[in-house]
């Protein structure tokens, strides 16, 4: 029988608790499933379109390419924005995805992906996503003598310690998998989006495959609760100062 959950053996459990200051900069959750035929390139669903419309009014065509099998094909989706343009769903003929860089818990995020599936539930056809991810980006303020301070020490050991001498590029990569999913953990010096400030960039990336649609809410609550175990490991005592004390709450 498959593992329906990640072994996180080597990690301690962690008890959900909300922070008083968040370094999630931007959240992203997709969901892929088989492909709908038939989609006209600038006419979105009519079904979908009129159940986003009002709380997300901000509407357009997104053109791109897409390599595979066969060669290169040209892709499109069709992006629908709230009025702040800070959180996008976006549907292709095989994918939906939810964006946001106003992130504010788990559960306003989560309650977004329920939405936007339940909308596009009709035009999906299908009882089951391929694979699901979730996705958090966090920045970290970063100067090279204290990121051992911020980030777990086992991740930047040769940066902290400065055997390298003063590096301009740092970076780390993780995969993880198992029988129905897998984890990713992408970290390094980046730039805060916009500017040309240094920061310390946390990237958590964790998927389950073949999920069904009425396993959904379930399946994301498991992938949040293993991206905030991947998260709590990957800090220093300097990021949970920052953050605030954290208080405990219940699970949706």
């Amino acid at each position: 029988m498959a593992t329906e959950k990640p072994p996180l053996e080597f990690l301690p459990a962690v008890e959900p608790v909300t922070y008083q200051t968040n370094l999630i900069q931007k959240a992203v959750c997709e969901l892929k499933f088989p492909t709908v035929y038939g989609l006209v390139r600038g006419k979105p669903p009519v079904s979908l379109a009129t159940a986003l419309r009002k709380s997300f009014p901000e509407h357009g065509l997104i053109d791109g390419l897409n390599v595979g099998i066969g060669g290169v094909a040209q892709d499109f989706a069709f992006a629908f924005a709230d009025k702040k343009k800070r959180t996008t769903i976006t549907f292709r003929p095989s994918a939906l995805s939810v964006e946001t860089s106003a992130y504010h818990s788990f559960e306003e995020l989560l309650d977004v992906i329920l939405f936007a599936t339940n909308a596009a539930r009709e035009v999906i056809d299908s009882d089951f996503f391929t694979r699901v991810g979730l996705r958090y980006i966090n920045g970290l303020p970063y100067e090279q003598k204290s990121i051992g301070e911020w980030v777990n020490p086992d991740l930047v050991a040769p940066l902290a310690k400065g055997v390298l001498g003063i590096p301009t590029e740092f970076a780390g990569r993780i995969v993880t998998s198992w029988e129905v999913g897998g984890f990713l953990i992408q970290h390094g010096i980046g730039k805060k989006e916009g500017t040309n400030i240094d920061q310390y960039v946390l990237d958590f990336d964790v998927w389950r495959e073949d999920v069904q649609f009425s396993d959904l809410k379930a399946t994301m609550q498991d992938l949040h609760d293993t991206e905030f175990r991947l998260f709590h490991w990957s800090l220093g005592h300097r990021a949970f100062e920052h953050m605030g004390q954290g208080k405990p709450k219940k699970k949706i």
